[in-house]
């Protein structure tokens, strides 16, 4: 736990100058399930979010929202290759320096990414159907506070 630039509490995953840092915990029996996290970017570059149905480093699904592009994506990495399963159009920029609400759904094969309580991509994907949670970045500085899950509807 790291003091943000407001002195709360929150996990900082500080990766600024290099890709692909995750934290992850929970158990292996999750199905359908709902992964929330509070997340601030301090750094305008890279992407942050959340990790859903973590088998390994090398398998698992992600929603991130991408600061280049302004898109949000829906990913699989699976035996280490990477595939977008959905990306967003733009969507209005997420500032620096304020907490942004991120949840990922998996609920059967359906996979939903929400930034700021509105939906903003859809997947399908049936490669794996339980695991962890977990949060993410890549290329940026973030915090994150509040990683909440919950049984999807």
């Amino acid at each position: 736990m790291e003091s943000d630039l407001n002195g709360s509490k929150a996990y900082l995953s500080n990766n600024a100058d290099k890709g692909g840092t995750k934290s992850v915990t929970g158990t292996s029996t999750w199905t359908n399930y709902s992964v929330e996290a509070k997340g601030k970017m301090e750094t305008t570059s890279g992407r942050m979010g959340v990790i859903a149905r973590f088998v390994d480093y090398n398998n698992y699904y992600s929603m991130s929202y991408d600061n280049f592009g302004k898109n949000v994506y829906i990913t699989r990495l699976q035996n280490g290759v990477l595939t977008d399963l959905a990306i967003s159009a733009p969507i209005t920029p997420l500032a620096t320096g304020i907490y942004h609400n991120l949840r990922f759904t998996s609920a059967g094969n359906t996979l939903q990414a929400y930034v700021n309580d509105l939906l903003i991509a859809t997947a399908s994907d049936s490669t794996f159907p339980t695991w962890k949670i977990g949060v993410n970045t890549h290329f940026n500085k973030a915090y994150f506070d509040d990683v909440v899950v919950r049984t999807a509807p």
